[in-house]
């Protein structure tokens, strides 16, 4: 497998995920996240390691791809996003300095925030399919940072828009567009919107079979609240009717809004036609979260019939960073950008952490 390193959020094996369907019976938000110390790189599969022999320790180990960990790791150092202290601690591991830098420079930026609420994992990669690829070398000109679910997180927001409604009529719908438009531009968010394509896609199915009246589809509108199809609010009408609103509300509605701005702040990247075409077979990514408005309600139907399926092929990654380790102005965008994602995730966590419905740290 020509992966280089999986590091930052989580430390699975391998960098895509093998587990597409969120635990239904586990009401929590937050995540088991494994520690930054414990991150694990790819190529660890690529060579091998000799066994004990009559109780004697060999230390002898083998990988390809040892000169393209150094020349990341000196590309990471030139553009200040690793330091020269890791390299100590590395025992002299080009592999293990890439790692813990990674894992340095997500914590920096709020990664293991994010992590309470989006159990993601980062991976610094050469090939974005491994089975359009199978035997690519790794090239340090042509990488990518992708980041992918191990789960679903889960968010229940319709006591949230009852508060807001309470308040204004149409602030439950600029809540729900601030903090959905925000992730959305990042990683995948299943809501209603992504439910009611799926009850249409089965409509459609079902027109051509004889027996179309036997089959019942989930009935999604009536899991939406009337106040989350509304208008959203401008910024300036946001704004001339915040200071009216509870304290409460509106540390809410400025979190949303600044979640919006910092998600903004770099443009999503643009793929050469190569990386699209490795990405041509794969599925939809898988959702980050899942946005519903009660538990257990037609919107979480649907994403559970969805996901016995989204992982009959490789699904793209929720985002994928293209990077060049030795053009120093692209893997310094690449890092601004992956910089970006991670305060948007970090702040997107604390901001679900206040909301009425939800769950962290305890049992629902």
């Amino acid at each position: 497998m020509p992966g280089l390193a999986t590091s930052g959020f989580d430390s699975s094996a391998g960098s895509r995920p093998r587990k597409a369907i969120r635990k239904a019976d586990d009401a929590r938000v937050t995540r088991n996240v494994v520690p930054a110390d414990a991150l694990t790189l790819a190529p660890g599969r690529w060579g091998w390691k000799m066994p004990l022999i009559a109780g004697v320790p060999v230390a002898h180990r083998m990988w390809r791809g040892g000169r393209v960990a150094a020349a990341i790791g000196s590309a990471m150092l030139r553009i200040g996003v690793a330091n020269a202290h890791t390299w100590a601690a590395s025992n002299g591991d080009p592999f293990e300095f890439v790692r813990k830098s990674l894992a340095q420079f997500v914590e920096r930026h709020g990664g293991q925030i994010g992590t309470n609420t989006f159990p993601v994992s980062l991976a610094l990669t050469g090939t974005l399919n491994e089975y359009a690829a199978p035997d690519k070398e790794v090239d340090p000109t042509d990488l990518f940072l992708t980041i992918d679910p191990r789960e679903a997180g889960y968010l229940v927001l319709g006591s949230t828009l009852q508060v807001l409604e309470r308040q204004h009529p149409r602030l439950p719908a600029t809540f729900f567009h601030l903090l959905c438009g925000a992730l959305n531009r990042w990683v995948r968010v299943y809501d209603y919107r992504d439910a009611l394509e799926h009850v249409e896609r089965l409509k459609d199915w079902y027109s051509s079979d004889p027996d179309v009246g036997k089959y019942e589809v989930p009935d999604v509108d009536a899991s939406v609240p009337a106040a989350a199809l509304r208008r959203p609010l401008s910024r300036a009408a946001l704004r001339r009717i915040l200071p009216g609103c509870s304290a409460e509300v509106q540390d809410w509605m400025k979190r949303a809004m600044t979640l919006e701005r910092l998600s903004g702040r770099c443009p999503r990247p643009q793929l050469q036609d190569q990386a699209q075409e490795e990405l041509s077979d794969c599925n939809a990514p898988l959702p980050c979260l899942l946005v519903v408005f009660s538990r257990r309600d037609n919107i979480e139907a649907c994403f559970d019939i969805e996901a016995e399926s989204m992982m009959e092929v490789p699904p793209e990654p929720n985002l994928t960073i293209p990077a060049n380790a030795l053009d120093p102005a692209s893997f310094r965008r690449a890092f601004a950008t992956l910089r970006t994602v991670c305060k948007t995730l970090a702040a997107a966590s604390n901001l679900i952490a206040m909301l009425p419905d939800s769950t962290f740290n305890q049992e629902a």
